[in-house]
């Protein structure tokens, strides 16, 4: 019998361990991103996520901003609604994208607290999924860019081709 180790208990997977019970990884293991800019439909890194699932569109609660430099956004802290994509995207896709985004010099993965716009497939109970946020410094960017601000309180970023 092969055992799964993120179905198990940190001191079962200790046991299982010691006793040499065949263990495995789950493979496929799919997260959630929010994406706001160049990844979204209709990005030019938007075929990055060509082979991943599309949730719906989502916004931030207005904990956030988008900030423009270099021909792409940037998500920072604020208060503003961001508002984007969210995508399912599988493990084995993390160190491209990560690679795409230019983490660390660029951006950070974190987590982002969104809600589904529409009637979507939900994010996780507590509505955190990953983004990358911006690893600049403010000082260097500017509010310049191709943003929508639809009401004074949300911010999307307009791709162009």
């Amino acid at each position: 019998m092969r055992i799964c180790i993120l179905a198990l208990e940190p001191l079962r997977l200790l046991s299982l361990c010691i006793s040499g019970e065949p263990l495995f990884f789950l493979e496929n293991i799919l997260d959630k991103l929010f994406v706001y800019g160049t990844l979204k439909r209709g990005g030019r890194l938007h075929g990055c996520l060509k082979h991943q699932q599309f949730l719906g569109e989502a916004i931030t609660p207005p904990k956030y901003d988008l900030i423009g430099g270099y021909g792409f956004p940037f998500l920072v802290k604020g208060e503003y609604r961001v508002k984007g994509e969210l995508y399912e995207v599988s493990e084995e896709m993390w160190p491209l994208l990560d690679d795409v985004e230019g983490v660390p010099q660029l951006y950070l993965r974190e987590l982002v607290e969104v809600l589904p716009l529409g009637i979507y497939n939900i994010p996780p109970d507590d509505g955190n999924v990953w983004g990358y946020v911006s690893n600049m410094e403010h000082k260097r960017l500017s509010s310049e860019g191709l943003f929508v601000d639809h009401d004074n309180m949300t911010k999307e970023w307009i791709n162009v081709g």
